[in-house]
């Protein structure tokens, strides 16, 4: 497998606790066609996530959580 130029990097602060991110000044030089793709490549890894954590978590979803009004 080819190794990642990584541009962006999303986590939680080991510190903290807090979700935190990393931009890498090289999106700088990107044509726009490549950063496109980064965006592309981004927004589809939220939507892998997000399937992988629902499917990990059936019960566990916010609407599931919510208190319905008295």
């Amino acid at each position: 497998m080819p190794r990642l130029n990584e541009y962006i990097s999303v986590g939680f602060c080991s510190g903290y606790g807090d979700g935190d991110f990393r931009v890498s000044c090289a999106v700088e030089g990107l044509s726009r066609e490549s950063f496109n793709e980064l965006k592309l490549a981004t927004l589809s890894a939220l939507n892998v996530a997000d399937d992988m954590w629902r499917r990990g978590n059936p019960d566990g979803s916010e609407e599931a959580k919510m208190e319905k009004p008295k």
